[in-house]
């Protein structure tokens, strides 16, 4: 800014301005401070004085005029009280306030860390807590303090523990490595493997999971592994799985807990319980919001055949079939056997017999589909009638496109030779010439236009396949 390059140009050194109030700055090699008038407010008298640099997010300037950098000796993040600096003075370092007071005396040989009023300061090699006072809070005795939301994490003999800020013990230094906190819990490493703790120090989860996947404690699964095998806790850290599955997802808006051992999956209820024997080689789950009786139906693969299954684990759809999919909303099912392939209800109504050599994409329930026979493509309607016998070389999926009175009507881009047009696909009726290289995809609605190109040419036309003049 304006007001930094000059700054720059007056001083050797300049950080920028915390807080838009202070900036130290560097003068015959002594720092000082000015406030956001430019007026010095705070003698050069320092050796150093470091900014708050959580404040400036990281952001430290330096004098790119005479291409000084700044010497401060920056430990950590520090997070102080507005106006309040970190400064060095005869190789000592304290807190001075914005007009350069001494707030916090100097007489430590480092200051590692700050936490608003609390300081972590060191001397002789070993670190503990002061107040702004200088009031000995947690004394010098550890090799590495850091203060978090009111937390002490120190570590003595390559151990971590955890104090409060009146010294009294929440862990013992026991743990290889203590995390910060997430939600109420505070994650904990011990002999490589991890626990948690809440944060009285009580271990909620002692340290025995080679793996944790905890987010929050308004999730109802948190996943654990332990030598290799999976397996879940509750979020009151109660083990409802047992570590005993090669694989396993357990997540809040399903029904069913999967789970996969020796190639082989199943399904579990939230409690933990065997809800489907783990004998499938593959196995749907469904949401656990679905009330709706007709979708809460899974599509499942054994001994090599598909079929379908209710809730009850009745097959709804015997296990009779080489080839199976869902729609979306497991209403539709697009069969196969012996390369032949057709579409049933989830009942196992049949609503287009097993006779075609491909069926194309069911997003939803079953309306219009795509089929091939003899390597030409058409459609069928939800009762087997084919409203488009196979004519056309591809077709792409159908799509609804609302028209002027807002009813859906069925579309579809369809191919012949080497052109492209669009199709009703419930009557054939050609909407759009097929004479086009390419056309890039069809509207929501039939009132906007569609992107067709010709001879390396874009244009638009509309759903009568007229030109529109841009």
């Amino acid at each position: 800014t304006e007001k930094m390059e000059r700054v720059w140009g007056k001083y050797e050194s300049a950080s920028n301005f915390e807080d838009n109030f202070y900036a130290p700055v560097r003068r015959a090699g002594k720092w000082g401070i000015i406030n956001k008038n430019e007026v010095e407010v705070a003698p050069f008298a320092f050796d150093s004085i470091v900014p708050n640099i959580t404040r400036l997010k990281f952001d430290v300037y330096s004098n790119r005029f005479a291409g000084a950098t700044m010497p401060h000796e920056v430990f950590k993040t520090h997070f102080l009280p507005s106006g309040h600096f970190i400064a060095k003075k005869d190789k000592q370092w304290g807190i001075i306030s914005w007009n350069g007071q001494t707030v916090l005396p100097f007489q430590y040989d480092k200051i590692q860390d700050a936490f608003y009023n609390y300081v972590v300061v060191g001397k002789a090699g070993k670190f503990g807590v002061v107040d702004f006072a200088g009031k000995e809070l947690v004394p010098p005795t550890y090799s590495d303090v850091k203060i978090v939301n009111d937390l002490v994490y120190v570590r003595d003999k390559g151990k971590e523990g955890l104090l409060d800020l009146q010294n009294n013990v929440i862990a013992p230094a026991i743990y290889d490595t203590i995390q910060e906190p997430l939600q109420n819990y505070i994650r904990v490493i011990k002999d490589k493997k991890i626990g948690y703790l809440n944060y009285e120090g009580k271990e909620v989860l002692p340290a025995q999971y080679d793996e944790v996947n905890f987010y929050n404690d308004n999730e109802p699964f948190i996943t654990v592994a332990k030598n290799g095998k999976k397996g879940v806790l509750n979020n009151k850290f109660q083990l409802i799985v047992p570590c005993e599955y090669d694989s396993l997802a357990a997540e809040s808006w399903r029904k069913y807990i999967w789970v996969k051992k020796n190639n082989l999956v199943g399904l579990l209820d939230r409690e933990g319980k065997e809800a489907f024997a783990v004998k499938y080689q593959f196995i749907d789950n469904i949401d656990s919001y679905s009330e709706q009786p007709e979708t809460r139906k899974m599509i499942a693969q054994l001994k090599g055949k598909w079929g379908m299954l209710d809730t009850t684990g009745r097959a709804v759809i015997p296990f009779d079939y080489d080839y199976m999919k869902a729609d979306f909303n497991r209403l539709s099912i697009t069969i196969g056997k012996k390369n032949k392939f057709g579409v049933l209800k989830n009942t196992g109504q049949v609503l287009i017999p097993m006779k075609y050599d491909e069926i194309g994409s069911i997003q939803y329930e079953m309306d219009i589909v795509g089929i091939k026979k003899k390597k030409k493509w058409g459609f069928a309607n939800a009762t087997g009638k084919e409203t488009v016998p196979p004519t056309y070389d591809d077709a792409q999926a159908v799509q609804k496109i609302t028209n002027e009175s807002g009813t859906l009507i069925p579309y579809a881009i369809v191919k012949k030779g080497k052109y492209f047009g669009v199709i009703h696909a419930g009557t054939g009726k050609v909407a759009v010439p097929i004479k086009f290289d390419s056309i890039d995809y069809l509207p929501y609605a039939t009132t906007e236009p569609i992107t067709v190109w010709k001879d390396g040419v874009q244009s638009q036309v509309n759903f009568r396949g007229e030109a529109i003049q841009k």
